[in-house]
């Protein structure tokens, strides 16, 4: 069986890329050889995004680039068939200053570009860095559809729509400004957008809260599982965690009443409809961000924020905006707020923001889709996605199974690792510290062994916390001693496993991996013990006023 369709809509990830060495004088712009390289992979949709803009400006064999202060070069095309870098190519990007590794991994399919002075890389990325994807808003055309419109046509309207707004915004001079001067991408940071919005006005947040946050789009990718699963979690935090109403801030769709806001199932097929939620602020990025200047005002607060829909490599999806969330976006904003903030995603690839926040919890690794965001409420009803589980947990029914040390309350790790075992199982699930130990591995790739038997991973488990150790025994139940199972590519092993579902679940491989990372080489880390702290505390008494 395979995972239920997900719809992810495009987003622009964040450059990750700099020059090398100094930037280049006037003369040398002019005397030495530019090439602007294409990497076009096999199945590189995006890549015709950038013929497309070549074409519009009449670069085909040469483009020339410019940037401020009136300077210009000329630099030869090259289009390579391939993603793969020359071995030089590699080490210079790999030693630009921040670049992020795992984004520029994911990043292969969308077709990089390389901007090279006399053979080696000043500048890299892909194309959609280029754009500011704050400027760029969907057309009311989408956003604002008729209720008798068909969800499945308005899907090319949403593509025509996203194919002239990334034609417009993007351009090949980003790469020349950022081979002059790195700090050119600060322009479109976070920071620099905080910095030039106007205080939010009205009173502060309380000192505990709780952030329901909607990740669709527009309407044809907000299936009714956002608001069905907003309203339940918003149900149970107040009913078996305490949490008064006033301490619920819920961000959804776009805020219009009399326009359909959301698709569903209706008889044999997907019809446009209105869901309402009370008291819910469009989930925009301006909405978002005032939430988080709001807790400026709110010194030592504690925030359990939620995300729940559709989610890409990128980040989460926005109301009408063109760009995404990105974790570097949602990690600006953790700090800029000053408060103690956990996260739990329900996202496809939702494990991106692992690093975003205090620590977080998530459907899926950065590299794997999830289960969840249905259009039928039968199927929504009967769904055991991870955000379903996670909070099903809190509650007097399923609250004594995921209680693993019998302490009378479900901590954030325990409510984890009852979802990833008891919720469906063709989830990976993911956290803060899987991503502290993927990094680990990823640098010390002689330590992680190529496979470990159930038997060595129930033995790892006596030494691992309680919710672990239940979480082994649940997940290995039924399999004998001696089955082995890998410890690599667990993107890989999901996608084939979903579709089999046969032998040894990925998830357990995921787990496995967790705990030999801790048990053998994260002793007297600081950054994995303050995680650890984070991951155990009692949910209840986090969110309690």
């Amino acid at each position: 069986m395979r995972l239920p369709p997900r719809t992810f809509a495009p987003a622009l990830i964040a450059a990750i890329a700099l020059a090398a060495g100094p930037a280049p004088t006037p003369a040398q712009d002019a005397d030495d050889e530019w090439q602007l390289v294409l990497l076009k992979p096999p199945g590189c949709n995006p890549c015709s995004f950038a013929e497309e803009v070549l074409r519009r400006r009449g670069f085909v064999q040469r483009a020339e680039l410019t940037a401020g202060g009136n300077r210009t070069i000329t630099a030869r095309v090259v289009r390579r068939p391939t993603g793969e870098l020359t071995p030089q190519e590699a080490a210079e990007v790999a030693a630009l200053p921040y670049i992020d590794a795992s984004q520029w991994a994911l990043q292969a399919s969308f077709g990089r570009v390389l901007l090279e002075r006399d053979g080696h890389v000043m500048s890299a990325g892909i194309l959609p860095d280029s754009g500011d994807p704050r400027r760029a808003q969907l057309p009311s055309k989408v956003l604002l559809p008729d209720a008798s419109g068909d969800p499945v046509q308005m899907r090319f309207q949403l593509d025509e729509a996203y194919r002239e707004l990334y034609l417009r915004s993007w351009n090949f001079d980003y790469f020349y400004e950022l081979a002059l001067d790195p700090r050119f991408r600060e322009s479109r940071s976070m920071e620099k957008y905080i910095a030039a919005r106007p205080a939010p006005q009205g009173p502060a947040l309380p000192a505990r809260n709780v952030v329901l946050q909607s990740t669709a789009t527009w309407p044809g990718n907000n299936e009714i599982f956002n608001a069905t699963r907003i309203a339940e979690i918003r149900d149970t935090v107040q009913g078996s965690l305490g949490v008064p109403a006033s301490n619920v801030s819920i961000l959804y769709g776009g805020g219009n009443p009399s326009v359909p806001n959301a698709v569903e199932v209706q008889g044999n097929r997907l019809a446009f409809t209105h869901f309402d939620i009370p008291n819910a602020r469009p989930a925009t990025l301006p909405n978002v961000a005032a939430l988080f200047q709001t807790l400026e005002r709110t010194p030592g607060s504690r925030n359990l924020f939620v995300l729940v829909g559709h989610g890409s490599p990128e980040g989460a999806g926005l109301w009408g905006h063109l760009g995404s969330l990105s974790p570097a976006d949602l990690a600006t904003l953790h700090a800029h707020g000053g408060g103690d903030d956990v996260l739990v995603s329900g996202n496809c690839f939702g494990g991106v923001m692992a690093r975003a926040m205090s620590c977080g919890f998530f459907a899926a690794r950065p590299d794997i889709v999830a289960t969840g965001c249905q259009a039928d409420a039968l199927q929504v009803a009967e769904s055991r996605d991870y955000l379903k589980m996670f909070f099903a947990s809190v509650t007097a029914d399923e609250k004594p199974r995921a209680d693993a040390d019998g302490d009378g309350t479900v901590s954030f790790e325990e409510a984890h690792w009852f979802a990833s075992a008891q919720g469906d199982i063709r989830n990976v699930t993911y956290t803060t510290l899987d991503a502290f130990a993927d990094d680990w591995f990823a640098a010390h790739p002689q330590e992680l062994p190529e496979q470990l038997t159930v038997r060595e991973l129930r033995q790892l488990a006596a030494g691992a916390t309680p919710a672990e150790r239940q979480a082994v025994h649940r997940m290995t139940d039924g399999l004998t001693a001696d089955i082995a199972f890998s410890l690599r590519d667990l993107a890989g092993q999901a996608t084939a496993w979903s579709q089999q579902q046969a032998g040894v679940r990925p998830m357990i491989a995921q787990l496995a991996r967790r705990v030999l990372y801790v048990q053998r080489h994260a002793a007297g880390d600081a950054g994995v013990a303050a995680v650890r702290a984070c991951e155990s505390r009692s949910i209840a008494k986090f969110v309690a006023p």
